[in-house]
């Protein structure tokens, strides 16, 4: 649709609606019924606001239309979306320019504001907008097609005669107003191709299911639609507060008065567990209450709106303390400190509790509600320990991984509604996903999978079963308006985003998966599962029933092995030995026959000697028969037999062959290699000096002396060692080979390398640089500078905990590390004190990029599970696609457990930790300082839009907050504030401030029994790498 045919369909909306008002207003004057006041009344209302969201995305278009000249018609710029038909004038240029200007300045200011929270879309104080829109249609297809659900299943149990007349009816009911609803919003629904790259809408995040005390107020409604009624009645209404579907409360029978119904009835609600709170309004009639409006809420926005409530009053809060303090902070500066990094000078009680969230809100399918809610969430009593400890990261690989089809699949938990890609049937917590091509399935439909994998080896099975149905789906691309899943992968399909939908079949996936479906269109995969197992069936009982005739000889006869094969069973061998004993008997009978002929023709007459003659012929005649049956069987069964020495014998000579050609490619590649680097050497030399001769020789391990173990991790160590040639010290990062192929993670050793090449690019003073790195048979190696005042796990175990300024000083210098990381478009993932080393100046460096994830620039996404427990961000452990973000969500993390030496989530296992971090909020001594509480409460959002440093900006939201805003960051960079502590050491080889449970150890390597061959060794093919400044030395 072209921008004159959007601005033409605005147009036609806009006179419809003018329309509306129009008409209601002159229906209005001559109504005498309150009820049919109200309803116009309730009419107007959304009849205007309509109006005003259509005239809002008139001036967005005209904006548009404005910044390309050249596609603004004639009609466009007499056109008004400014006021209503009857007070429509013509737009000149000057107001057209004005119009659209004015959308540009509010535009901007918006783009770098957080996203519209979700309770602000439910709020009927808020203007209509396109994600508003959105919204409403996602949660009224869910909410409709539960109550077609409920309706049919109601009418199914009545039909077998359960009383469940009055459930019928009021389903049928509230079906009728969701269907209003739905209408209502499709009309206001603006297709827009700037849908497909806005992030993920709000509300999308999955329901988390929360226990406390809920607390409703209901006060009363308005602009309601009031069921119709005989004109003497007065209209009595009441609501009903549900949660997730039970009836919880229920007000009272309320009388229309001159205000409207007014209810102000308070309700206090144990909640377990539970996921959404709904309130139906009911007119009272004379055959029972009807529906008129219904109202729902997930509480887990609700808890997420009260949570950003207090953020933003902590924030304002400290921002007011520090603007008190901003004249003490300048008083020190000019006592000669460039940059302050002390605590608040005083401390205020926390801010008073909040009262909920009070709003008008919106019912549907018309109307407004007064609601108030707050919840207070229970506080699960869990055995946390009394000191921080170290934690080893994780990366998920749950259960074995199982080889069906191609597909390598491996045990998953979903913490989201699933679709199988086989049966169809929505499930959630474990199921089955291929590594490979994402194929989700239940655990028991693994194994029924017929579809090959995608990513398999393309070699075909000759025994494999196939189905001859290749008919290509017919792909076209929607944008989805309702609940539904794709087809490969599982998931649920992002609402109002561009997917692949065949238009012949019911197939609906995501654009990526759309290529890995099968062209199986019209086929469901059920029925395709059955018709393969019914062809592998057939397969396996010909091959029983087509073997090789059996042989009528003697079984010594047999060639070696065959005579297992050919008699199979006891019934086969009696058959075979009946055949023998009949040969034998025909042999010697022919034999009685050929001695006794002589004598006996001489007896007979001629007439009998002919008759003779002719049977002897006979029984010659099936000899050689038989003969020639046997000797044709013999022949083929040593010819089989040779034909198969003979394809072993030349597949071992492939074998070999490849094998020698492998070996000869890798040589070469080596060779070149080194005639690279030689070359590259060469060319670095200063032209002016004579060459001299040097030594080429390979960096390897007995170029060390291994002086003490540092750490360990998943797959290696970190050892202490000293240069035999210039007695340097370095810190060595072996990693094993055959665990990195196993867990096949050569792309990740490959990743750390490359992001230590980042990290060396600028030199960066708070990221750990690369010397050099090689690799032995069973190892790789990272040469890393040596860091000697061990990490901050080892400092804060000794001290507790760290003060405030120091604890600052250190999250100043780690802010800026991440920042660096994040331009360069890596995500961190495994912040923790136990990577963030101390020099021995007193500043930190970052070390370890094992679990360093890149290109992932903003709105780039990974589903990838990984880190360490303790600094999971939600996002991780609910399996979401999640960014950047989750680095700030460590960060405040570190924070916390700098500040107060304990962890903000914690448990004695795995899982009580997740269900820590899922459902408990950081708490927070008395006396704790307004400034560091603000900002920990806006980096600990669960909800990831609204977490601090999400945006665009990255780290400068977080540089802005309250609590840096004394900082410096720039004498940061440059190490020009002193260090709050220097570490101490005995001598260069002292590793005092590392840990002793490593430093004990005895440096070396452990021996691996396993060896790899020569392909597993060239995944590691081009590893060695010195950086640019040790070449110069």
């Amino acid at each position: 649709m072209t921008d004159d045919q959007k601005l033409e369909d605005l147009r036609k909306r806009l006179d419809k609606e003018n329309e509306i008002l129009r008409a209601t207003r002159n229906i209005r004057r001559i109504q005498e019924s309150d009820a049919a006041k109200a309803s116009s009344d309730a009419i107007l209302e959304e009849s205007q606001q309509r109006i005003d969201y259509f005239q809002n995305e008139m001036k967005k278009l005209l904006s548009k239309m404005m910044d390309n000249p050249g596609t603004v018609s004639p009609e466009a710029s007499t056109s008004s979306p400014d006021s209503s038909q009857s007070q429509r004038e013509p737009l000149t240029g000057q107001s057209l320019i004005a119009a659209s200007g004015l959308y540009r300045m509010s535009s901007t200011s918006t783009l770098s504001s957080k996203p519209t929270p979700t309770v602000d879309l439910l709020k009927s104080s808020g203007a209509i907008t396109t994600n508003k829109v959105m919204y409403k249609l996602r949660e009224l297809t869910y909410k409709l097609d539960v109550e077609n659900k409920v309706k049919k299943g109601s009418e199914k149990l009545e039909s077998l005669g359960v009383g469940v007349n009055a459930t019928s009816a009021e389903s049928g009911e509230r079906v009728i107003l969701l269907k209003r609803a739905l209408q209502k919003y499709q009309g206001l629904y603006l297709p827009d191709e700037a849908d497909d790259t806005t992030p993920m809408a709000p509300g999308m995040t999955p329901r988390r299911p929360i226990t406390g005390v809920l607390h409703v107020r209901v006060a009363g409604i308005r602009h309601l639609s009031h069921a119709p009624t005989r004109q003497d009645r007065v209209i009595e209404s009441l609501a009903t507060v549900k949660v997730d579907g039970v009836l919880k409360a229920k007000t009272n029978v309320v009388r229309m008065g001159s205000q409207g119904i007014r209810w102000n009835e308070d309700f206090s609600i144990p909640v377990n567990k539970a996921s959404e709170i709904e309130i139906a309004v009911y007119d009272r009639q004379e055959n029972g209450n009807a529906p008129v409006g219904l109202f729902w809420l997930k509480l887990s926005d609700l808890v997420e709106e009260l949570q950003r409530k207090k953020v933003e009053a902590d924030n304002a809060a400290a921002w007011e303390e520090s603007n008190e303090a901003s004249v003490h902070e300048l008083s020190v500066k000019s006592q000669g400190s460039r940059l302050s990094l002390i605590g608040n000078i005083e401390r205020h009680s926390s801010s008073p509790a909040l009262d909920g969230v009070d709003s008008w809100w919106d019912l549907e399918p018309i109307g407004q509600i007064g609601l108030t809610f707050n919840l207070v969430k229970d506080v699960a009593v869990r055995n946390r320990p009394s000191r921080l400890g170290r934690q080893g990261a994780v990366r998920k690989r749950m259960g074995e991984v199982k080889e069906i089809q191609g597909h390598k699949f491996v045990t998953q938990k979903f913490f989201e509604i699933m679709c199988c890609a086989l049966c169809n049937e929505l499930f959630t917590g474990r199921g089955s996903q291929c590594e490979e091509c994402n194929f989700a399935c239940h655990q028991r439909c693994a194994e029924k999978v017929f579809i090959r994998c995608i990513a398999a080896s393309n070699v075909e099975d000759p025994d494999e079963a196939k189905l001859n149905h290749r008919i290509p789906h017919r792909f076209e691309t929607f944008k989805n308006l309702s609940p539904t899943w794709c087809s490969h992968c599982g998931h649920m399909l992002a609402f109002g985003r561009r997917h692949k939908m065949c238009t012949e079949c019911p197939v609906l996936a995501h654009d990526d998966c759309s290529q890995l479906l099968p062209n199986h269109c019209g086929l469901p995969a059920e029925r395709a599962n059955k018709m393969m197992e019914e062809i592998r069936r057939s397969k396996n009982a010909s091959k029983h029933t087509s073997s090789p005739p059996t042989s009528k000889r003697s079984p010594q006869t047999l060639p070696p092995g065959y005579q297992d094969q050919e008699l199979g069973s006891d019934a086969e061998k009696n058959k075979m030995a009946d055949d023998m004993q009949q040969l034998d008997l025909d042999e010697k009978k022919q034999s009685t026959i050929e001695t006794a002929a002589p004598a006996y023709t001489a007896e007979l007459t001629g007439e009998e000697q002919a008759r003779a003659n002719q049977q002897k012929q006979y029984l010659q005649e099936q000899q050689r028969y038989q003969q020639q049956i046997q000797q044709q069987q013999i022949e083929s069964e040593v010819a089989y037999q040779l034909s198969q020495q003979q394809a072993s014998v030349e597949a071992q000579r492939l074998n070999a062959q490849r094998e020698q050609e492998e070996l000869r490619r890798l040589e070469l590649l080596r060779q070149e290699q080194e005639r690279v680097q030689q070359y590259q050497q060469q060319q670095q030399q200063p032209p002016a000096l004579p060459p001299k001769p040097k030594e080429s020789r390979k960096t390897t391990l007995s170029d060390f002396h291994l002086l003490a173990v540092l750490g360990k991790g998943n797959f290696g160590k970190v050892m202490l060692a000293e240069d035999k040639r210039g007695g340097e010290l370095f810190a060595i990062k072996a990693l094993k080979k055959d665990a990195i192929v196993q867990q096949n993670d050569v792309e990740s050793a490959r990743s750390e390398k490359r992001i230590f090449q980042v990290a060396n690019k600028e030199r960066h003073p708070f990221l750990t640089t690369l010397h050099s790195c090689f690799q032995s048979n069973t190892r790789l190696y990272f040469v890393m500078e040596y860091v000697r005042g061990g990490d901050l796990m080892m400092h804060i175990q000794r001290d507790r905990r760290f003060g405030e300024r120091r604890a600052k000083f250190y999250g100043c210098e780690v802010l800026l590390a991440l920042q660096y990381f994040h331009q360069n478009d890596i995500v961190y993932r495994d912040l923790k004190l136990d990577n963030i080393l101390l020099t021995m100046d007193g500043h930190i460096k970052i070390a370890d990029y094992g679990l360093c994830k890149e290109n992932m620039g903003y709105g780039a996404t990974t589903r990838t599970i990984c880190g360490t427990p303790e600094f999971m961000a939600p996002e991780i452990i609910e399996e979401q696609p999640y960014g950047r973000s989750i680095d700030w969500w460590t960060f405040g993390v570190l924070m916390y457990e700098m500040l107060l030496g304990r962890a903000p989530f914690s448990g004695e296992v795995e899982d009580e930790i997740y269900d820590s971090i899922m459902e408990d909020e950081p708490m927070f001594p008395h006396g704790f300082g307004r400034n560091e509480r603000a900002l920990l409460q806006s980096l600990l959002v669960k909800t990831p839009h609204l977490r601090l440093g999400s945006g665009p900006t990255d780290a400068e939201e977080i540089k802005g907050h309250a609590y840096f805003r004394d900082v410096n960051f720039d004498d940061v960079y440059h190490k020009r504030i002193p260090p709050p502590f220097l570490p101490t050491i005995s001598n260069a080889k002292d590793v005092s401030n590392f840990d002793p449970e490593f430093t004990q150890e005895i440096p070396g390597e452990t021996p691996s029994d396993y060896r790899l061959n020569h392909v597993e060794q060239g995944f590691f093919q081009g590893f060695s790498y010195v950086s640019p400044w040790m070449q110069q030395q």
